[in-house]
């Protein structure tokens, strides 16, 4: 991935000096995928930092930061500024830096790439670290994962859920909605039409086996006129569904039985719903999607998207 171009707006190869000044100049904040550290960590600190985004969504690490200063926003809030002098790291180069990553972190990281910009008689180390295909990783004996922006120990289900992904698929599902209106004798738009295409697709090298999705839309999903298909069906494959629950969704079920979604392989789903807005209701409608398999936790997500926006798309991962 490349979290350079994401972040600092130059691909991690092209990274100088002189665009680390202005991307600290411009006071940035540390997320779920960046963290900055000063010259005066440690090289254990930073071989942990880079675990947590191994076992997590990955990210980049910038070593040499200025050392930050606590501010107190207009909210009340606390947040740390980067905006001043860069402490550079003294008397490391690339290759200790490569040499504290191999020799340290179980098992052995792939997908981790370094620039080293010379500045103050010192260095900065730019670290781009993509997730892992293979965790947990452990550094020092212990699994270290990102929560809320900071590198922290692992708990004992955490580490199970990463032993899980290490086995089981990961998969990436993409949704694209077309919604068109469907407007009634008297010029009135209360009925929306939407065609709604998942893509289900296995990125992993490791097969998902006893696959099931669940797709639940609504309000307002008009179940007569309604339908959610299996583009170029398997034998054993299931579909179940539309079934009305009590919090307004409408609910399809598909199973992939006794077959397998292939290492690199996708499935795809087809709807075509006829969704009804209430009277004096919104133009949002709510699109969720579950799926598990053998070897992986069951993961769901819910996003909105509005029945005034006419094409869109909106991407899940399952890692």
């Amino acid at each position: 991935m490349d979290f350079a171009t994401a972040i600092l707006g130059t691909h991690l190869r092209n990274i100088s000096a002189a665009d680390l000044r202005a991307y600290f100049d411009s006071n940035p904040d540390e997320t779920e995928n960046v963290e900055l550290k000063s010259g005066s960590t440690g090289i254990s600190e930073v071989v942990a930092q880079v675990v947590g985004f191994l076992n997590g969504a990955g990210g980049l690490i910038v070593w040499g930061s200025p050392n930050p200063t606590t501010e107190i926003d207009e909210t009340g809030a606390r947040r740390q500024n980067y905006s001043g002098p860069i402490v550079s790291v003294q008397r490391r180069t690339k290759d200790d830096l490569n040499r504290a990553l191999m020799g340290n972190i179980q098992p052995l990281p792939l997908g981790i790439r370094i620039q080293e910009c010379r500045v103050d008689g010192g260095a900065i180390f730019v670290i781009e670290v993509d997730p892992s295909s293979s965790p947990p990783h452990q550094e020092g004996g212990k699994y270290w994962i990102r929560v809320d922006g900071e590198t922290r120990a692992a708990s004992h289900g955490v580490v199970e859920s990463l032993f899980l992904r290490r086995r089981g698929p990961a998969f990436v599902m993409t949704a694209r909605q077309k919604v068109t209106p469907i407007p009634s004798a008297h010029g009135r738009i209360d009925l929306f039409r939407v065609k709604l295409d998942i893509l289900l697709r296995n990125e992993s090298k490791n097969i998902g086996e006893f696959v099931e999705v669940g797709v639940k839309c609504g309000p307002g999903v008009v179940e007569r006129d309604s339908r959610l298909d299996i583009v170029d069906p398997k034998f054993g494959d299931e579909m179940e569904g539309p079934i009305s629950s009590n919090d307004g969704f409408t609910r399809w079920r598909f199973r992939v039985n006794g077959w397998v979604v292939h290492a690199h392989s996708w499935r795809v789903l087809q709807g075509n719903l006829v969704i009804a807005r209430e009277a004096g209701g919104g133009l949002s409608v709510a699109l969720g999607i579950a799926i598990q398999a053998k070897d992986m936790a069951r993961a769901e997500w819910v996003a909105d998207f509005g029945l005034d926006d006419r094409e869109g798309e909106v991407q899940f991962d399952v890692r």
